[in-house]
């Protein structure tokens, strides 16, 4: 059963998701491409893995420096 809070939080989210969309033009290749220009101006370790690979298997690498 959804609590009322999770209920908001899930209409929220699926609010936000929509907005994302929209701004976007409803293009996946165009929400990817800002999803991961966010991701890379974060400055946090971005971990990316090909096909199969396990993340066990990825060597830790530092932020690249801003």
């Amino acid at each position: 059963m959804i609590t009322d809070t999770q209920q908001t939080l899930i209409e929220q989210v699926r609010a936000w998701k929509e907005e994302n969309a929209a701004e976007h033009g409803f293009s996946i290749d165009a929400i990817v491409e800002s999803a991961r220009h966010r991701q890379e101006s974060s400055g946090r370790r971005i971990i990316r893995l090909k096909k199969g690979q396990q993340e066990d298997d990825v060597e830790a690498k530092p932020p690249p420096a801003c």
